[in-house]
């Protein structure tokens, strides 16, 4: 089992989005301090745009 943070593979985890219902999902991988998620259910188009449009600036390149 990886551990990233607070997160170990194979958790079931559930985000909030700003915008968007609770997402549920299983932690799949952790690097460093960083953890891939892979959601029960896609989201759709329309959601992921509105997901990126509000979250645009909180990006990782966003400060530089």
């Amino acid at each position: 089992m990886l551990k990233s943070g607070i997160f170990n593979t194979g958790d079931l985890v559930t985000i909030k989005i700003e915008g968007v219902e609770h997402w549920p999902g299983t932690v799949k991988w952790c690097v460093g301090q960083e953890a891939g998620i892979a959601f029960d259910r896609p989201f759709y188009p329309a959601v992921f745009d509105a997901i990126v449009a509000i979250h645009k600036d909180h990006g990782p390149d966003a400060a530089q």
